[in-house]
């Protein structure tokens, strides 16, 4: 009998529920609040997930670039944003990951439910097709050598991984640089 009770008053939940309409949305654009500025890999990749965001929903989805303070400008006003699902933002790893132990930042990840995950990056090591360092280990022994190697990354947080691998593998006198201009920094 209890059990019973119990399954109609779900059974009357469910029907309560499913009687009650339910409010439209989006029912005005949406905006995607991308943090790194216009043509680069997250724009780019942030302008086709609206595209298919539009097709899904039915609405326009705006992107709005804010870029600065090495991405993290982006996630920092979306935080401050009401929570109506009018503008979502995109984090990437190092706004979430890496910035919060360089520098403060005004958000933290608890700030954001995450809802969808798209993209994954390949990086990857290359030099010219005439270079003559083949391998990695080309690479290594080049930068224990002489002046070091020149190398370049696509944003400041990785770099710095860039760096702390060279700390990692060449434990050596070499030199890290970040142009052909630059001095050297300290020992890797």
């Amino acid at each position: 009998m209890k059990a019973a009770s119990m399954l109609a008053a779900l059974a009357a939940a469910a029907i309560s529920v499913t009687a009650t309409p339910a409010l439209a949305w989006p029912d005005k654009e949406v905006t995607l609040t991308v943090n790194y500025g216009a043509g680069g890999n997250t724009d780019v990749a942030s302008r086709e997930l609206a595209r298919a965001m539009e097709a899904d929903l039915g609405r326009a989805v705006v992107v709005f670039n804010r870029p600065g303070a090495l991405g993290t400008i982006g996630p920092g006003y979306v935080a401050k944003q009401q929570a109506d699902g009018y503008n979502v933002g995109v984090v990437t790893l190092s706004s979430i990951a890496i910035m919060p132990h360089l520098m403060t930042i005004p958000y933290a990840a608890r700030d954001f439910d995450f809802v969808a995950a798209y993209g994954r990056y390949r990086y990857g090591v290359v030099v010219r097709a005439d270079s003559p360092y083949k391998s990695v280990a080309d690479l290594v022994a080049a930068g224990k050598q002489g002046p070091g190697i020149f190398f370049g990354a696509p944003s400041a947080p990785n770099n710095l991984a860039l760096f702390d691998l060279g700390r990692a593998r060449a434990r050596s006198s070499s030199r890290c640089r970040t142009s052909r201009a630059a001095k050297p920094c300290r020992p890797c």
